[in-house]
C-alpha cells in the first residue's frame, strides 16, 4: 500500500539522512475526516515509521474563525456518535475554505521547518529561470528565426 511505501521513505529519511519527517494533514471536519489524522499516524507507526502527523485544518477554531457553511454530520458513519457528542450535529468541508486561506495555513506550518538560506537561494534560481523564459517568450520570433538558420 501507499502508506507502507510512505513509512519506508520516512524510515529512510530518519535513519540514513537524519531528517525528521512531519506530515501535515488537512481534512474535512466530520467524523471520518477527524479520524483520518489518527488513522494516518497509526498506519505509519504500524509500518515502522515514527512520523509526526499534524492536523493543520480543518479544526474547530478555524470553523469559528472562517465560518464555512455547515453540513449535517453523516449519521451512517460509525464514528458519528462520538463526533456529535463533541461537536454537535454539523460538519464542515475543507474545500469550503478560500484557497488563499488554505495556502496561508500550509505556508505557515512549512515555515516552521524550512531552512531559510537554501530556500531563498532556490527562489532566486527559480526567478532567474522565469526571467529567462519571459525573455524567450517576448522574443519568440527571433528565437525561431535563429533556430531555423542553424
Amino acid at each position: 500500500s501507499e502508506m507502507h511505501a510512505a513509512a519506508k521513505r520516512h524510515e529512510y529519511y530518519r535513519d540514513y539522512l537524519n531528517q525528521e519527517v512531519v506530515v501535515i494533514h488537512l481534512g474535512d471536519h466530520d467524523p471520518s475526516g477527524i479520524d483520518m489524522t489518527r488513522d494516518i499516524a497509526a498506519r505509519l507507526e504500524l509500518f515502522g515509521a515514527s512520523t509526526d502527523v499534524r492536523r493543520i485544518a480543518l479544526n474547530f477554531d478555524q470553523i469559528q474563525e472562517f465560518q464555512p457553511p455547515p453540513n449535517p454530520a453523516k449519521l451512517t458513519d460509525s464514528r458519528a456518535d462520538k463526533y456529535i457528542e463533541r461537536f454537535g450535529g454539523q460538519s464542515w468541508e475543507l474545500d469550503a475554505l478560500d484557497p488563499t486561506t488554505l495556502t496561508n495555513l500550509i505556508t505557515r506550518e512549512i515555515d516552521v521547518f524550512r531552512d531559510l538560506i537554501p530556500y531563498q537561494a532556490r527562489e532566486r534560481e527559480q526567478e532567474r529561470g522565469r526571467d529567462q523564459l519571459q525573455l524567450i517568450s517576448e522574443n519568440w520570433s527571433a528565437v525561431v528565426e535563429y533556430v531555423e538558420a542553424l
